[in-house]
């Protein structure tokens, strides 16, 4: 389960860079970044579930907060980008 977790992080930062990267958009730009947010909480969350916690205490919970306050802010911003596009 943690390697198919790795390897959609993974896709999910290919994707978002080639997102990020296609056009100039702010609309682009937006979904990009959650994309992004999106495959950093996955590698979090295997991070999290493995065996690494225990070499690595320190990184553990660092993240996981500071993180999720920023996904409503991102769509909110996104949302309106696609809205106003259309006008």
């Amino acid at each position: 389960m943690q390697i198919f977790l790795f390897f959609q992080a993974l896709l999910t930062l290919f994707v978002a860079g080639g997102i990020f990267f296609k056009e100039s958009a702010i609309k682009s730009k937006t979904i990009a970044i959650y994309f992004l947010l999106f495959s950093l909480e996955i590698f979090y969350f295997i991070y999290g579930t493995s065996e690494i916690v225990k070499v690595y205490p320190e990184f553990l919970g660092r993240f996981y907060f500071s993180i999720g306050v920023i996904y409503g802010p991102l769509l909110w911003l996104h949302f309106k980008s696609v809205i106003n596009s259309k006008k």
